[in-house]
């Protein structure tokens, strides 16, 4: 658990992260270790309140990394020769997938 940093608990969610003199370089949400966090424990309730985010936007957060994993997977495994990390990477993607499966069925 314990998907924030004490920078980002500081900041909230959203903030925007700034460099040397005040300028802005990035101006999405701070990342933290939501998505390890899921994959640890599968509990979107521990993913809201570790990480201050509400449930809707937690549900879209984990949907969007399934199906970034479930693509970089099938590229991965896609290529001529595959890496020799392309069944870890196959692994987590499917481990990612079936939590995510499960909590969505819980509606």
């Amino acid at each position: 658990g314990g998907g924030l940093s004490a920078s980002t608990a500081a900041a909230g969610e959203g903030a925007k992260a700034t460099g040397k003199g005040g300028d802005c370089c990035w101006d999405g949400p701070l990342l933290n270790a939501y998505a390890l966090d899921f994959l640890k424990h599968g509990q979107l309730a521990t993913i809201v309140k570790d990480n201050r985010v509400a449930a809707g936007r937690a549900w879209i957060l984990l949907r969007d990394w399934d199906l970034l994993l479930t693509g970089l997977a099938a590229a991965i495994n896609g290529m001529t020769r595959a890496p020799d990390y392309a069944p870890t990477f196959s692994f987590l993607a499917r481990r990612f997938r079936q939590k995510f499966k499960t909590l969505s069925a819980q509606g």
